[in-house]
């Protein structure tokens, strides 16, 4: 069991890291015209402070035990969690991707994410997850659109 809440808190901080350790915009190199939308610049600054960061984690933390998953299913889940954590750790490194790239590119990996951890949980303990995590991630996604 404690290794269980040990790869939770992994997931976590990695989620934490990955996802909101996002934006401000700059230019991308090759020149735009004047007419260029902020869909077409660069992602490159933090989405969230260190101090938001941890708010998160613990927040996220906190809930992830009201699902009430047996010791198998929360192996699993968490399992899930930290593989498309590491999918979008790889989308985080490429300052090279538009806000529209980006939010593109991490809306795909949740709904794959979703997919399969909708396999593994009722239908009510789904339901929670998608409440724990859907604000999260609407959090981000409006940070990104909303970046300077």
């Amino acid at each position: 069991m404690g290794s269980l809440k040990k790869l939770i808190l992994a997931f976590v901080l990695l989620f934490s890291l990955t996802v909101f350790s996002q934006t401000t915009t700059t230019k991308t190199q090759t020149p735009k015209p004047k007419s260029q939308t902020s869909k077409d610049k660069v992602v490159t600054k933090k989405l969230y402070t260190e101090k938001e960061i941890v708010k998160i984690k613990e927040n996220y933390q906190k809930e992830v035990k009201t699902i009430g998953m047996s010791a198998a299913v929360q192996k699993k889940y968490a399992k899930i969690i930290s593989d498309y954590t590491n999918k979008l750790s790889y989308v985080n490194k490429d300052r090279t991707k538009t806000k529209e790239q980006y939010r593109a590119s991490v809306d795909k990996i949740v709904r794959e994410q979703n997919s399969k951890i909708q396999k593994i949980l009722t239908p009510n303990q789904y339901k929670r997850h998608l409440i724990i995590y859907n604000p999260i991630w609407e959090s981000a996604k409006y940070r990104i659109e909303h970046s300077k």
